[in-house]
């Protein structure tokens, strides 16, 4: 094993920063490559197999001065405002058409690409390639990236954190450079960071990074000469910052989105933050119950899970403070990355779910990983340097190829999940039986496999959760929302039930939709469809004809109702 072991070491500090790159690009696709063969699922199918506007080829005009809508069969539109990203869709849909591995070996090689940007900034960090390795490693294998890479539409997370990391790099070079242009590398910074903010809308903390970054890496003969340079260093990252909120506001009509509505709810979220926090932490270093749509539900916050927070979180600050003898700004800074590349996805701003569950996917910790690599390479460099042992270099070393191991193993387990929409839902519900979204995703994707009893059997079981909202939240806003979740579940259950030729419950399942839509031409034309079957054609022209009378555009309805003109004439 000290062989092995000696010849690691000899082989990893003999690389330079193109065999880093091709390393990581071998490791990277060995473990990923799977995955480009799955198919589009869920969101993929929002934001590209059924997104119109994909297969569109705008001018600049359209592309950045109009808002994104996705319809997601619940009666509302988000609205994003990601330009880049809508760019990077439409080249896809041109070279891939709807070709998924296009799309998975793009996500893989950014993915790659990010990793490699990790290895650059804790390397000029810590000026150890070993441990700069490792944590290109570490970002590129740990099973929590699984998610970004695995599903298509997680391309914006990877595309943003390019950005941003290409961006960050570049001010490093502006910062540590001697050379003459040096204020070409803060142009391409600034340049960098529109981007990212272009793509996903998360990299609005990126300034409170670059001014992290200053304030704590920097040494200052005085208070007013630090904040004078802090602010001739920064400014143009706000500047930047106030004109993608004006941007915004042309697309979407306002910059900001809402807190909501409710204190007690806002309240909840904010109270929920140290969980959510220690729920990240526990999962970064303990990856063993990963799932799509992970969430919390506020209601259930433990106040011993928010001491345990803290009482980590001091533990952690006085260990650099009082352990750590280098590198204390580096684990600072990288302690405030982590804490601050969170902050748009803590549920300050909600990112609710369904009733009190709010969103804390695993996906959101890919921007953030670079905070959590620098403080655990800062720490295990310590640990190496300050314990004398003979053998101790040959167990670190067995210990960092146990953990690439490991973490290899785990992500290529975890990406399994994601070949197709029934094991990557299954695999939700074995954490978040109340979650009554999934159970719909679920049901429908049993549909779609011709699996119609497990379909039913889901399809019964997000009735009842999601019947519980509408009765707690009668005469509140969301009532509405429950109601609508409903009814696509009444919808479904009917489509279900038609194709077990079980047509009469189909009638029944459609006759309760009506009493939620009654002007709804689709449903009355299914109806039809179903007293047809049953031979029952007075029926079935009577609901033709309402669909017609509610929507004499109805071409569905008019071919029905002359089939059954005929039918009558045999």
């Amino acid at each position: 094993m000290k062989s092995v072991c000696n010849r690691v070491v000899s082989f990893l500090d003999s690389m330079s920063s193109i065999k880093v790159f091709v390393f990581l690009m071998v490791v990277g696709f060995i473990v990923y490559f799977q995955a480009s063969s799955y198919p589009f699922v869920h969101d993929d199918f929002i934001f590209i197999v059924e997104n119109p506007q994909v297969k569109q080829v705008d001018g600049v005009k359209e592309i950045f001065l109009k808002p994104a809508a996705f319809e997601q069969g619940l009666g509302t539109i988000n609205l994003y405002y990601r330009p880049v990203l809508d760019v990077l869709y439409k080249l896809q849909y041109q070279a891939f058409d709807l070709n998924p591995i296009g799309y998975h070996l793009t996500n893989i090689l950014i993915h790659i690409i990010n990793s490699f940007f990790i290895f650059w900034i804790v390397f000029f960090f810590l000026k150890r390639k070993k441990s700069a390795i490792f944590s290109g490693l570490l970002f590129l294998l740990h099973p929590v990236q699984s998610e970004s890479v695995c599903a298509i539409a997680g391309v914006s997370n990877l595309l943003m954190t390019f950005f941003c990391l290409l961006s960050f790099i570049s001010y490093l070079y502006y910062r540590k450079s001697v050379v003459k242009n040096k204020n070409l590398f803060l142009v391409y910074s600034v340049f960098l960071f529109f981007a990212a903010l272009l793509t996903k809308e998360r990299a609005v903390v990126f300034p409170l990074l670059i001014l992290t970054y200053e304030i704590v890496m920097s040494n200052f003969k005085s208070i007013s000469a630090g904040i004078k340079q802090i602010f001739l260093k920064t400014s143009l990252f706000f500047i930047v910052l106030f004109g993608y909120f004006y941007f915004r506001r042309l697309a979407l009509g306002k910059s900001l989105p809402s807190l909501g509505s409710n204190l007690n709810e806002l309240v909840l979220r904010v109270l929920s933050i140290p969980q959510t926090l220690l729920e990240y932490f526990k999962i970064l270093i303990f990856p063993t119950d990963l799932h799509y749509y992970r969430s919390h539900d506020i209601l259930q916050t433990s106040i011993w899970a928010s001491v345990g927070f803290f009482v980590l979180l001091f533990a952690l600050i006085f260990a650099i403070k009082f352990f750590l003898k280098r590198d204390k700004r580096v684990a600072v800074f990288g302690l405030f990355w982590f804490f601050i590349s969170l902050l748009p996805v803590l549920n300050i701003i909600p990112l609710i779910n369904e009733y009190s569950f709010i969103l804390t996917s695993e996906h959101f910790l890919y921007f953030s990983f670079l905070g959590f690599a620098l403080v655990l390479l800062v720490f295990l460099r310590e640990i190496r340097e300050r314990i004398s042992l003979k053998n101790f270099n040959l167990f670190l070393c067995s210990f960092f190829i146990g953990v690439v191991v490991i973490l290899s193993a785990l992500t290529v387990h975890q990406n399994h999940y994601w070949r197709g929409e029934i094991p990557l839902f299954e695999r939700t519900l074995e954490f978040e039986e109340r979650f009554g979204r999934i159970r719909i995703l679920l049901a429908r994707a049993y549909y779609f496999d011709q699996s119609y009893d497990k379909a039913i059997e889901e399809y019964e079981k997000a009735f009842e959760i999601m019947d519980g909202y509408t009765r707690k939240t009668k005469g509140t806003e969301v009532y509405d929302v429950y109601q609508k979740f409903i009814k696509e579940i009444y919808f479904d259950l009917a489509h279900c039930y038609s194709s077990k030729m079980d047509f009469s419950r189909s009638i029944d399942q459609y006759n309760k939709v009506l009493i939620l839509d009654p002007q709804n031409s689709e449903v009355y034309n299914n109806i039809g469809i179903n007293y047809f079957y049953l031979n029952d054609i007075d029926q079935a022209i009577s609901y033709f004809s309402k669909a017609l009378e509610i929507d004499p555009g109805n071409i569905l309805a008019k071919r029905n109702l002359s089939l059954c003109h005929e039918q009558e004439k045999k």
